[in-house]
């Protein structure tokens, strides 16, 4: 992304700003150093399914959606991920408004990404359930085919 030293300034001085994503928390949607995403300065509350990017008291910046709005918060997650933060609103820098992907520019406004966007959020269940099952499956894979050790420490 865009060096984060200058993020919120370049925001705050022209109230958008472009980087490509690094990290895998948002995909399917966002892949890492390929993707390039267009920020711009909220210009009010934002609302369920919008993409926020917001700043950690250390500096860290993070781009993922918005599930839900409360008073003083945005409860969100990485369309990747599996836990909600709850994040309060001054830290909310900016908004997600267009994306390019595979040198095609999207709008967050088009019905394809809000349509991805609802669906997406709608079988986080589901996915949550096939993300446990696997962890599991895999741990009881591990311990099935793991190597018996005899008393004396050799195989």
């Amino acid at each position: 992304m865009i060096n984060s030293t200058t993020l919120a300034e370049e925001l705050a001085l022209h109230g958008t700003c472009a980087g490509t994503t690094r990290g895998v928390s948002m995909e399917p949607l966002f892949r890492t150093n390929r993707d390039v995403v267009v920020i711009e300065r909220p210009a009010s509350e934002l609302k369920k399914y919008d993409v926020a990017l917001y700043r950690y008291p250390d500096g860290k910046y993070v781009l993922h959606r918005v599930i839900g709005v409360r008073d003083d918060i945005y409860l969100i997650r990485g369309d990747n991920t599996f836990v909600v933060e709850r994040i309060p609103k001054e830290w909310v820098i900016g908004v997600l408004v267009r994306f390019n992907r595979k040198g095609k520019s999207h709008s967050c406004e088009e019905r394809g990404y809000k349509a991805y966007s609802v669906i997406w959020n709608f079988l986080y269940p589901v996915r949550y359930l096939w993300h446990r099952t696997r962890m599991l499956l895999g741990r009881a894979k591990r311990w099935l085919f793991r190597k018996r050790r005899t008393e004396d420490g050799k195989q």
